[in-house]
């Protein structure tokens, strides 16, 4: 594993995600079938509040990753933040009950 990388995971685990946003883009520019940093990479942007970012990259990781696991752990990414950013839309507002009557 490269200093980059580990340096990018240490980041991310400290919840420092826009360092581990930076040294990950660093690492995939470099290696474009790097599948732990694109995993590590869209979890970053998901955290980071970056959830359009995070839903564009995981689809492909499941989709072309050759690693199952990996596909799999990107597709409960993919249903964690789809499922975070529809809850953010839902608003309870007293006027929204006057509509469904």
């Amino acid at each position: 594993m490269n200093k980059q990388l580990i340096d990018a995971i240490d980041a991310f685990e400290c919840q420092q995600y826009n360092e581990a946003i930076e040294l990950l883009n660093q690492v995939v520019d470099e290696d474009k079938t790097h599948w732990t940093a694109w995993y590590y990479l869209a979890m970053a942007y998901g955290f980071a509040g970056r959830t359009k970012s995070a839903c564009r990259i995981l689809p492909v990781i499941a989709a072309m990753c050759p690693d199952h696991r990996m596909q799999d752990k990107a597709r409960r990414g993919l249903l964690t933040f789809t499922t975070e950013f529809y809850d953010r839309l839902q608003v309870d507002h007293p006027d929204d009950h006057e509509l469904s009557r």
